[in-house]
């Protein structure tokens, strides 16, 4: 399932962040070793509204991200991001 984002007149495409990629900071290790490589959340970055809106930001060296983290668990821990 895509999880596009409808921003500004755009239609913007995550970066995913999966289990495996945190493998380094997760605390249930014998969890990890039997997931699966699930989603853990989603990273919208460089977004903006308009033209202007974009100018002023590199002009200001300033990137606005957006992060969705789903409510869940991994292992004895929530969600978080690495």
């Amino acid at each position: 399932m895509e999880k596009i984002l409808d921003f500004g007149g755009k239609r913007i495409r995550p970066d995913i962040r999966r289990l495996y990629d945190m493998k380094e900071v997760i605390y249930d290790k014998e969890f990890l070793e039997n997931a699966e490589n699930i989603e853990l959340y989603y990273m919208y970055r460089g977004v903006f509204l308009d033209e202007t809106d974009k100018k002023t930001m590199e002009e200001n060296n300033l990137r606005y991200d957006i992060t969705i983290i789903p409510p869940m668990k991994i292992g004895k821990e929530f969600v978080k991001t690495a």
